[in-house]
């Protein structure tokens, strides 16, 4: 038969069989989606890169400290190191460099008020590298960003269109950036917001910043590297050169010890985030797996089905492959539908999530994202779809290639020696099995941890909360401290005026994140630096804690009074009294904290990297969950949740949270809040949007409630699937075997004796396949473990300990149950069938 005849005989097989056909290709399909959708996500996450003219692949470099309170960090480059790194390296076709940050933009013209927008300052060959022109005007040029005055400035198409109505006339018009008048050079096309979402591109001012190493603007350095030049390479080169400036400026480079050179979209996905990705992307092909093992164990029962006309066709001159092709061909067609069918459900499932990504995060989403199915994910696709082919097909090639011959026409009686489940049969529904119950076993271990974590239990309404963040610049005209703590005083109150305006008051800290400090006790022994304990802390004002409703346990709160002629207070909360002043009265005690960190003004930051000592005046309820606290104590991991409060008239932050609450729905008073700030001054306006802190905590557990959901439903469609596969078997075993149960009924077993000999038939699969699942899930739960929950913000680090044993027994109760009632409708049809009958099935 040649090749078109054996199509058209594959065509008429598939639909003569239409109902297992069907299902075959809906259980691939389901898992081919998943693996497709995932593939899509974590190459947009990971992988994908900002794509200029010449094609060149963007990597970063990051300054890495030695040691942080906070764990490991990234630390940006100043300028001066910069100009060293890319006047003296052998590895980068160019270096740039460029700072994130935001300006608040007014333009005299526009109708919009003062906007918020992302902003950058860029090297003067940020442009040059990166290959690209503006819509109109000119890039940036060397005497730009020597100027004195540092006052050109590039938009983007956004700012062009919503600024200036999109006026051909806009090249030399002013923009005022936090109040400072900009000179328009140019605006760049609509695609173009790089090196994330800026809008605004300002060259930096070198004569301002080689003024010293202490200036507090560090860059993040980017570049291309020359043909042939590997990452490690470049960075070794770097780190040849960052050696000597450690040398020659110990004050300011003593910590900075390791360069990284990773791709430029790793600044996005930290590598937490890359783990959760390839976590989700292997549990994906886990669920294609199965699949194909359902497939596969569906190809070997049509082959059983066909043995004694392929048998015959081999007695008859056809060649082994002739044979072979057949069974091809077959997965082939299932697999084509099943491609065409997944191919759609993962379309569909990409506009979901990127629909979810894009509500919660909307402009802040690197523009060069997209989950629209590329090539990339096509050709991933394609690939996956043979592989599953060839997977799906080998079990039954390898039987038909070595069983068919005079001995199978004459094994027509239809018992149990031909076409009981083969051995490669039996290992796919064990590696079904082992893979259903590793998944299971990941879901159970993520889910639960993350459930916890998310599951705050405030013991406050966040939803009555209206938050925002402000950012007081010196460009704004604000220089010193005083002028600054004046802003926050008019602003409360004039936002207090508002009728129906109970309580406003400021944090540096608004969402829950976790601000770890290094602490240290007076009168108690004093650790190294690496063995010291971090704690929360938070920058509030007078009013944050009665706005949450609480009232002093001990002492008081902050009042006006405690004031930079004051002594520095603190005030602690109910957990750090416990673990730190243990049946003492903490009041008029002294403590002090690491560092605050570069987003403090540079005087409030002592030359040995400590606070002055500061006194607990009070002691406050927890404004933390009681029971993550509890969970934390367990497993030794309580930073988090002890907090000392700092009051922010006495360590001024330029950048502050604004908290309201009031009568009724705290969403109507966004509007009022954001005019009574903007009357304050017309040089500034929030980073943010206004929202309730439910909205916050919300769009910053997004990502990992999304990922807990991908996870959870690649278990449930997996046993499902490892579900209907026993099924399969079983059903289709007990048919082939149905007239050798209608002898064992005929000789007096009962129904009970004939349901045990069905679902006999696959206890082997179903032990192995347990056991073996949760002897790797144990090991793969450790790794997952070391990846997720390394650091004080680790994703799973919440301190919540799942109890293992009790999760390898409840998967192991709910597969055996699932796929006990699996087994249990073929085994009772067999034992309901009257054996008359069933000696006649096959006579």
């Amino acid at each position: 038969m040649n090749v078109f005849g054996n199509i058209q005989f594959t065509l008429r097989l598939f639909f003569k069989n239409l109902s297992t056909s069907l299902i075959a290709v809906l259980v691939l399909s389901i898992g081919l989606a998943m693996s497709l959708t995932m593939f899509n996500l974590s190459k947009m996450i990971m992988w994908d890169n900002p794509q200029f003219t010449d094609g060149e692949e963007l990597v970063a470099v990051d300054w890495i400290r030695s040691f942080n309170p906070n764990g490991q960090n990234q630390e940006g480059v100043n300028i001066l190191d910069y100009e060293y790194f890319a006047n003296n390296n052998s590895s980068f076709n160019e270096l740039a460099a460029f700072h994130s940050l935001n300006y608040s933009v007014y333009h005299p013209g526009s109708n919009h008020g003062v906007v918020r927008y992302q902003a950058g300052r860029v090297s003067g060959n940020f442009f040059s590298m990166l290959n690209v022109q503006p819509l109109m005007g000119r890039l940036p040029v060397l005497a730009d960003a020597e100027a004195s005055a540092g006052d050109m400035v590039l938009i983007g198409y956004k700012v062009w269109q919503q600024e200036f109505d999109g006026s051909e006339d806009v090249i030399g018009e002013t923009l005022l950036l936090d109040g400072t008048p900009h000179q328009v050079i140019g605006v760049m096309p609509d695609n173009f917001s790089f090196p994330f979402s800026q809008q605004i591109w300002k060259p930096y001012n070198w004569r301002w910043e080689k003024d010293g190493r202490d200036n507090e603007f560090k860059a993040t350095l980017l570049g291309t590297l020359k043909p042939g030049v590997s990452k490690d390479q470049a960075r070794m080169d770097l780190e040849t050169m960052a050696s000597h400036l450690r040398e020659q400026f110990p004050e300011h480079n003593k910590d900075l010890v390791r360069l990284s050179v990773n791709p430029y979209g790793w600044l996005i996905a930290n590598e937490q985030v890359r783990a959760l990705m390839f976590m989700v992307l292997i549990g994906s092909l886990f669920v294609l797996m199965i699949a194909s093992a359902n497939v596969s164990n569906l190809l070997l029962a049509r082959v059983s089905k066909r043995q004694f006309e392929l048998s015959m066709r081999k007695v008859l001159g056809a060649s082994r492959r002739e044979i072979s092709m057949q069974v091809v061909l077959d997965a082939l067609l299932i697999a084509f539908f099943g491609f065409v069918l997944a191919f759609l459900m993962a379309s569909w499932a990409s506009r979901i999530i990127w629909g979810l990504l894009y509500e919660q995060y909307g402009e802040f989403l690197p523009y060069w994202w997209s989950m629209d199915i590329d090539i990339k994910v096509f050709v991933f696709g394609i690939c996956v779809v043979l592989l599953a082919v060839l997977v799906s097909s080998l079990s039954a090639i390898i039987k038909i290639s070595g069983r068919y011959n005079n001995d199978s026409l004459k094994d027509n009686s239809r018992t149990s020696s031909s076409l009981s489940s083969s051995r490669a049969g039996n290992i796919l529904m064990s590696v079904q099995i082992g893979l259903t119950v590793i998944l299971i076993v990941t879901a159970s271990f993520f889910g639960l941890t993350v459930s916890d974590a998310l599951d705050r239990q405030l013991p406050w309404q966040p939803e009555k909360i209206l938050q925002n963040m402000l950012y007081v610049t010196h460009e704004a005209g604000y220089d010193s401290e005083a002028s600054v703590q004046t802003f926050y005083d008019s602003v409360e109150r004039e936002v207090a005026a508002i009728p129906g305006i109970r309580h406003v008051a400021y944090a540096y800290t608004a969402n829950l994140a976790a601000n770890l400090r290094s602490v240290e006790i007076e009168g108690q022994t004093t650790l190294s630096k690496e063995d010291l304990v971090s704690v929360n802390s938070n920058i509030v004002s007078e009013q944050y804690f009665e706005l949450h409703g609480k009232s002093p346990v001990q002492g008081r709160f902050f009042l006006k009074t405690d004031d930079a002629d004051s002594r520095p207070v603190v005030v602690i909360n109910q957990n750090f009294a416990n673990e730190f002043f243990p049946g003492q009265n903490p009041i008029g005690k002294r403590l002090r904290l690491m560092q605050p960190g570069n987003t403090w003004e540079p005087q409030n930051r002592d030359k040995d990297d400590w606070t002055p000592w500061m006194t607990v005046v009070g002691v406050t309820p927890a404004l933390i969950s009681t029971k993550g606290y509890e969970n934390a104590r367990a497993s030794g991991t309580t930073g988090p949740y002890l907090s000392v409060y700092l009051n922010n008239r006495q360590w001024i932050s330029r950048v502050m949270n604004v908290l309201v609450t009031a009568d009724g729905r705290i969403e109507n008073y966004a509007q009022d809040v954001s005019q009574a700030i903007a009357s304050q001054s017309t040089k500034m306006a929030p980073l943010g949007k206004y929202q309730t802190i439910a909205g916050l905590i919300e769009q910053n557990d997004m990502f990992a409630r999304l990922i807990m959901n991908f996870i959870i439903s690649f278990a449930v469609v997996a046993l499902l699937m490892a579900a209907a596969g026993l099924y399969g078997i079983a059903s289709f075993t007990a048919q082939q075997r149905q007239r050798e149960y209608g002898i064992h009924m005929a000789l007096g077993a009962n129904k009970n004796n004939v349901v045990m000999l069905v679902l006999k038939t696959v206890r082997w699969q179903l032990g192995i396949g347990l056991f073996f699942g949760l002897l790797i899930s144990d090991v793969l739960g450790r790794v997952m473990e070391q990846a997720l929950g390394s650091g004080p913000n680790g994703i799973v680090n919440s301190g919540f300990e799942v109890n293992a044993y009790l999760v390898y027994a409840g998967t192991l109760v709910l597969v055996t149950l699932v796929l006990g009632l699996a087994l249990l409708v073929p085994a009772l049809r067999t034992a309901s069938i009257k054996p008359n009958i069933a000696l006649r099935a096959y006579a």
